[in-house]
């Protein structure tokens, strides 16, 4: 039977977000994401697709919240499969206006997020979450140490899947591109390792 896990949004997301001075995170229903979390495990719906090949991964989206408290600018960071992103999509976009917008220095600003948004996982596999990403870090690093960039980029790219959040991945797999040949998929990872650093961003 699959299982859909809201994440805990407010640790992910606060550490960063406390990184500039002076800026108060955006909240939900009164609360930072206690309220969102709530909404998104009693709304979304898992689509047949899911139930029938049970695929693992978390699912991160890009997204500003205005000074207004609106949603805007909805982007995919890490996908699973697209029902699951439209899905996911459908679901923010229901909160649109709902929020109280960021402060800066007392100030409404907007501002764009990162955010881990749901987990999908199954009962059925044979290692747990934590364990099958252990696994594949484990081969990617071992491949890359060999300078086997094509296993290692495979790796990599399941790693990311999994746990999406870790910037050292993504540069990783900015080397094995490059070493492979391919600049402009190594300089798009490249950017993504650098931009895990930069958010929030205020708009």
């Amino acid at each position: 039977m699959n299982k859909l896990h809201s994440l805990c949004l407010l640790l992910v997301c606060a550490s960063s977000f406390s990184q500039e001075k002076n800026l108060t995170f955006p909240s939900y229903g009164g609360n930072e994401f206690e309220t969102f979390q709530s909404y998104i495990v009693n709304n979304f719906k898992i689509p047949d697709w899911v139930l029938m090949h049970k695929p693992r991964g978390k699912i991160v989206l890009e997204f500003s919240i205005t000074d207004k408290g609106y949603i805007d600018s909805i982007s995919i960071w890490n996908g699973v499969h697209k029902e699951l992103e439209k899905e996911a999509i459908r679901i923010l976009k229901e909160t649109d206006g709902r929020w109280t917008p960021a402060t800066k220095d007392g100030k409404p600003v907007g501002v764009k997020i990162l955010c881990p948004f749901i987990t999908i996982d199954t009962e059925e596999s044979i290692y747990s979450y934590e364990e099958e990403y252990k696994i594949f870090f484990e081969k990617a690093e071992d491949n890359f140490l060999k300078e086997n960039y094509k296993n290692a980029l495979k790796y990599y790219l399941k790693c990311v899947n999994l746990e999406p959040m870790l910037k050292e991945n993504y540069f990783k797999i900015s080397i094995c591109y490059k070493n492979l040949g391919d600049l402009k998929m190594s300089e798009s990872y490249k950017k993504k390792s650098e931009r895990l650093s930069d958010f929030p961003e205020i708009r």
